[in-house]
């Protein structure tokens, strides 16, 4: 039996048609697929950027001019004790003692080279140390952040709200280390 050409004819076209349909379809759904992603990029690309990819050795200025770019961050700085609060906290890049300058760097061992009773009027002999730690804000009612009791929270009180590093390493130069 024989099919009627007209019939053949239509047939090829509706095929014809569905092939076009096929590939339009899927060219849109590439293009809406890349749009979608373009966009999605866009609006989630400042959380990626900002999520954990704060410099991770940044310097003393660093972390006081930007604190929240580091709050949470585990960071090392290499650093000059300039003043000795206590065994277990020194002021780094500070110029001596001076209320809210430098950061504080606390410890929950003794800090390698500090020496015992040494107080705020102590400035080593560019002292560097290596500190690994996270930053936070000081706030004294915070556990995370209280200091060992033997510091003079008075002196402490211009820290109240700027960035500390509560560290788990501390090196001095010379290689020793409290943990």
């Amino acid at each position: 039996m024989a099919i009627n050409p007209e019939i053949q004819q239509k047939r090829a076209r509706t095929n014809q048609r569905i092939s076009e349909l096929k590939v339009t379809t899927v060219f849109l759904v590439l293009v809406g697929l890349v749009l979608i992603g373009t966009v999605g990029y866009v609006l989630v690309r400042p959380f990626l950027e900002n999520r954990g990819t704060a410099n991770t050795s940044p310097n003393v200025s660093d972390i006081a001019n930007h604190p929240s770019d580091y709050y949470g961050s585990t960071v090392t700085i290499n650093a000059n004790i300039t003043s000795v609060i206590s065994q277990n906290v020194v002021l780094v890049g500070g110029e001596g003692f001076t209320p809210g300058g430098g950061l504080l760097v606390v410890s929950d061992q003794p800090i390698p080279g500090v020496q015992q009773q040494v107080g705020v009027n102590y400035k080593p002999n560019n002292e560097n140390i290596l500190v690994t730690g996270i930053v936070q804000q000081y706030n004294p009612q915070n556990p995370n952040t209280r200091l060992p009791s033997s510091v003079n929270q008075q002196l402490l009180q211009p820290y109240q709200g700027k960035p500390i590093i509560v560290a788990s390493i501390v090196q001095n130069e010379s290689g020793a280390k409290g943990q």
